[in-house]
């Protein structure tokens, strides 16, 4: 299956409870994950909105959001 808008991304939780956001492209089950779920597109990555969604465009869908803030040590 292709999804249409690009990147999509993977979001998953580690046995050890980190939580992790990757590109599906980049992502490897390494054995160690308690949960997962995938979807696209990415609404932000690498630190910047998803181009695709910029002012004027099509794409006004409604849309839900997975993130994860850094641990407060």
């Amino acid at each position: 299956m292709t999804i249409f808008m690009q990147p999509n991304g993977v979001f998953y939780l580690s046995t050890d409870n980190i939580a992790v956001i990757c590109k599906t492209q980049v992502f490897k089950n390494n054995g160690k994950i308690k949960y997962a779920t995938q979807s696209g597109p990415m609404l932000v990555y690498d630190g910047e909105i998803n181009k695709v969604f910029k002012a004027g465009s099509g794409n006004v869908n409604i849309r839900n959001g997975v993130g994860i803030l850094p641990a407060i040590k």
